[in-house]
């Protein structure tokens, strides 16, 4: 997952909206997702106004272990996980 920001929702989704236009004019893909959103190869990147707080982190995961990300955001004085995943190394 990706998550694209702007000062606002208009910017925001403009980002996903020249997102799509490179992909249709490079490869002839079209997009049926809502305007804030775009799925692509299995990755999903969606926009938001930058006024809510969003924080990622991620852990490297040293040795053998594996690195894990986690995406949240702060809204209505609620801490929201949008996104949490580990992945192996290869």
């Amino acid at each position: 997952m990706c998550i694209v920001t702007g000062p606002n929702i208009d910017i925001a989704t403009k980002l996903i909206k020249r997102l799509k236009g490179i992909f249709d004019t490079k490869l002839g893909l079209t997009f049926n997702d809502k305007e804030t959103h775009l799925q692509l190869n299995g990755s999903s990147i969606e926009a938001y106004p930058s006024y809510i707080q969003k924080a990622i982190g991620i852990d490297p995961g040293f040795g053998s272990s594996p690195f894990g990300i986690v995406i949240v955001q702060f809204s209505d004085g609620v801490i929201e996980v949008l996104y949490s995943d580990e992945f192996e190394r290869p």
